[in-house]
Parts: structure tokens; sequence; C-alpha cells
């Protein structure tokens, strides 16, 4: 029995030390358990971010700093799906960035950022980087990046190649010498002046609506396969080719200050606006271009301007070149005329009804002689400048001739006191005669005899308006809006 007791109690004095060691070793794993995740829980799971500003920004964002504490949490990085708009903040290192997994947007612009890695933040659609110091700007395989404004730094080249849905890349005034956007078919918009570039492969970017490189080295540029284009400007480059045909979207064109010697735009049918001032233009055809409303195309070598055709025109800026004669007398929507230093121009003919509204300068066209206006009481009263010599501008020479025919050689303001003009679906007519008005397919769609005026109201269209009287007509096309 005591044997029996003895053993038992040895047993259970073993069994207890046995539970009571088993327990101690237990305890004993979880504390130095605990211990070991210490690291992990106080120190690894915070984002490292070197730059004060930056970090100070991002601690202060309570929608990021959920748990409102001095560090910012992996966690709370990854998890953030908001924008990070850190702008004007004397940011010189982005470092920590990478952990934002989940960002969209990001504006980093305006800051002394050197080197700039977003390849981690592979949910980015929108990065601004502009106006900083940028030497690297890494965008690793960002499918989902669709902008980017990275103007203003000092990158020599940037891959976009891994980009494919980037619709949007402004990357102006830095250091590049060539750019690939081969692979950059949704590109729809590219910004680039200010760089080493002479040529851009446009040939795979068919989406492209807007392209400008004001201010850069381009020599050369083919847009013939980008049909949907509607805004090229090229300013301040040296540019001796484009060609832009078959470009029936394209609304404007600005090619200042290259140095072109010839310019087609003959299949541009809906261009409004062009450029084309200080190149070594001999000639411009406007034939074609219907809808066309402000030429810029001063400091060239013209001979000579046909702008008859062009009945939507209201702004003209054709100031030192070579032509002798301008015939404006289809222009009823003509509000600004700057023709200085046209040395070798005599005449010019403004008989198209709206001199009133008509903003005019002949400054420098010393040989000019006569100018053809509807009404000469008018435009002598309201035109004739005596030159002054501290003056740059002036409207018309008082020496020069005002008539109403200035083939005729004459002063007689009352030998043609006919107007035709036009304002929206109206034509009004002022003298006396027969009127007849034809449609463009030679069917008359009007007659009367006028005895003093007249208005008459049309579709929309172009209409030839021809007067007759004493046996002598006068034609004119019109254009009703």
């Amino acid at each position: 029995m005591n044997l029996y007791y003895r053993n038992r109690w040895q047993l259970a004095f073993i069994n207890l030390n046995s539970l009571t060691l088993a327990y101690k070793s237990t305890t004993l794993k979880k504390i130095i358990f605990l211990f070991l995740l210490l690291p992990v829980i106080g120190f690894a799971q915070n984002v490292s971010i070197p730059d004060a500003n930056f970090k100070s920004y991002l601690v202060n964002y309570t929608s990021l700093n959920t748990n409102g504490d001095d560090e910012i949490q992996e966690s709370e990085a990854n998890s953030f799906t908001g924008k990070i708009v850190v702008t004007y903040d004397s940011i010189a290192d982005l470092t920590g960035i990478e952990s934002f997994t989940s960002i969209t947007w990001l504006d980093c612009g305006n800051n002394q950022i050197t080197s700039l890695d977003v390849s981690a933040n592979t949910e980015l659609e929108t990065l601004y980087c502009e106006n900083n110091e940028l030497t690297t700007l890494n965008l690793g395989t960002i499918s989902n990046l669709t902008s980017l404004w990275c103007e203003d730094n000092l990158l020599e080249s940037i891959d976009v190649t891994n980009n494919p849905n980037l619709y949007m890349i402004w990357c102006k005034k830095n250091n590049f010498i060539n750019l690939d956007v081969s692979t950059n078919i949704a590109l729809t918009s590219l910004r680039c002046g200010y760089n080493s570039i002479t040529n851009i492969d446009l040939s795979k970017n068919l989406a492209l609506t807007n392209f400008e490189s004001r201010g850069g080295k381009l020599d050369s540029m083919d847009f013939s396969s980008n049909s949907l284009i509607k805004y090229i400007s090229i300013y301040a480059n040296e540019l001796k080719y484009i060609n832009v045909s078959g470009l029936d979207s394209m609304v404007s064109l600005e090619l200042g200050q290259n140095v072109l010697t010839s310019i087609d735009i003959s299949t541009n049918t809906s261009l409004i606006d062009i450029g084309i001032s200080f190149n070594n233009l001999t000639s411009l055809n406007t034939t074609n271009n219907a809808l066309l409303e402000s030429v810029g195309c001063a400091a060239n070598s013209i001979e000579e301007f046909n702008f008859s055709d062009n009945l939507l025109l209201e702004s003209v800026g054709c100031w030192g070149n070579n032509m002798t004669n301008l015939d404006l007398s289809n222009n009823t929507s003509l509000t600004y005329l700057h023709s200085i230093n046209c040395h070798s121009m005599t005449n010019i003919d403004l008989r198209n009804g709206n001199l009133e509204n008509l903003d005019l300068t002949t400054w420098g066209c010393n040989s000019l002689t006569c100018v053809s206006v509807d009404d000469t009481t008018w435009a002598k009263e309201n035109w004739i400048t005596t030159p002054d010599p501290w003056v740059a501008q002036y409207t018309i020479d008082s020496n020069v001739i005002i008539s109403t025919d200035c083939t005729l050689g004459i002063r007689d303001e009352h030998r043609d006191k006919t107007t035709i003009t036009a304002y929206r679906k109206t034509i009004n007519i002022k003298g006396k005669g027969a009127v007849s008005i034809f449609n463009l397919t030679g069917q008359q769609v009007h007659q009367e005899n006028m005895k003093g005026s007249t208005s008459i109201t049309l579709q929309s269209g172009i209409y030839l308006v021809r007067i007759t009287a004493e046996g002598k007509s006068k034609t004119k096309k019109v254009y009703l809006k």
C-alpha cells in the first residue's frame, strides 16, 4: 500500500512537475515569439519616408493616416485609394511613394525632386510631376496610366513604350533628343516643345487630335496618317517640311517662325485658322478652304493672294510680303487687316460693305496709291491719317487715293454708290438697277428692279449677286450663314 501510495505519490509528483515544466516551456515560447515579433509590429510596418515635408503631408492627411499616429503604416499606404497632391511643398525626395500601390492620382509638381520611380504604383492613372529637377523618371509597365505631365524638368529621355493606354503626354521643356510613342496607340494629345527632337514618328498614333511643339528643333513632320487631328502647332522650330495632306478634320494650323518654302493645305477643308508668318513662302493657295476665318502670313515672300473663295474670312495679317494688289472685295466678314511694310503693294480693294467694322493698318506701304471702297466719304473721314514719325502705325496715308474703283484711277466718290452686304441669311443691297441672284448651280433664285435699297432673305449657302444699271453689271459672291 505504502509502495502503492508512494508510487502514486511519485507518479503524481512526476506528473505535476511535467505539467509545470510544460506550462513554463509554453509560456517561454510565447514570450520569445512576441519578442521576435516586436520589431515587425513596431518598426517594419512603418513606411520609410526620409523627406520631412513629404512625411508631414502624409501624416496630416487624415483620410490616409487612419490611426492618427506619427507614422504611416504599410497597411495604411497599401489600402489608400485616394489622391496624393503634394505641390509647392519643397519636397526633394519622394521615397515611400512605392508603398502606395493603390493610388490612381499623383501630383507632385513644382518641387525639387530629382528622381521619381512610380513603377510600383500599378493602379496609377494620372501623374503630374512638372516643374521639378527630374533627371530620371521610371514609369515601369503601368498599363492603367492615361495622363502624364512631366514638363519643365531635366529629363534626357523617357520610356513610355510600356504604357499603352497613355492618351496625353505633355513633356515640353526637357532635354529629349528622341521620343518613341509608337506603342501609345491611344494617344490623343502630345506637347513636346523646347526639346532637341528633330522628328517624331506619329504613323501609329491614329487617335491623335492635338500636337504642339512651341519652340524646338523639329525639321520635318508627317501627319498624313493622323486623320483625326484638329490642332497642329509647330511654332519657332526649324521646320523645312510638313505633310498635312488628307487632314479634313483639322481646324487650326500654326507654323510660324520656321523655314518652310511651301505648304499645301488644299485638302484641309475644315481649316478655320492658319498661321504661317515668318517663313520663306512664295505662295499660298486657300481656294479649297471655304471655312477659313483667320490668316496670319506676315513676313514671307508671297507675291499674290486670292481670298475670293474665303467668304468667312475675318482676319488677315499679311504684312511684309511682295504682293502688288490685294483684293478683299468678297470678304464681307472682314474685321481685321494689317498690311504694314508691304513695300510693293499699290492697290487694295475693300469694297466688301463692311468698312465700319474693319480694323485697318497700312503703315510702311510706301507704294500704296489707291484703296477701293464702297463709301469714300466715310473712309476719308475715318481712315485718312497724316503719318506721324513718332507713331508706329496709322490707317491710310493722306496721299493715298480713296476711290470706288481704283482700276479707273479716280477720286469720284459718287461714281458707284452700289453696295452689297450679307448678314446671316439676308442680303442687303443699296443702289439702283436690276438685281439677279443665282445659286452655285446657276439657278436664278431672285430677281427685282431696285430703286434705292432692298433686303432679300434666302437659305444658308453661297450666292452670286448681279446688279445691272446703265448697261454695266456688277457681280459679287456672298455667303449666308
